[in-house]
């Protein structure tokens, strides 16, 4: 597969360079490449309930911005 842009951790930091990239240039094809937990079996430090995971957090943030995972 190509890519046009590849992120490398799918912390917060990651997230939003995701985030920052589809605002300014949305046609762009990303792969975030994780070597960590993945996502969905992650506690989100930012989350104010201690079950929620970085997925929902993360998921949240980009249906805000029109964005459907």
């Amino acid at each position: 597969m190509d890519y046009d842009a590849a992120i490398v951790g799918s912390g917060p930091a990651g997230i939003f360079w995701v985030l920052d990239l589809i605002e300014h240039k949305p046609d762009l094809k990303i792969v975030i490449i994780e070597r960590g937990k993945s996502i969905e079996k992650r506690t989100c430090p930012n989350s104010t309930a201690a079950s929620v995971s970085c997925l929902l957090v993360a998921r949240d943030i980009l249906r805000k911005e029109g964005i459907v995972l």
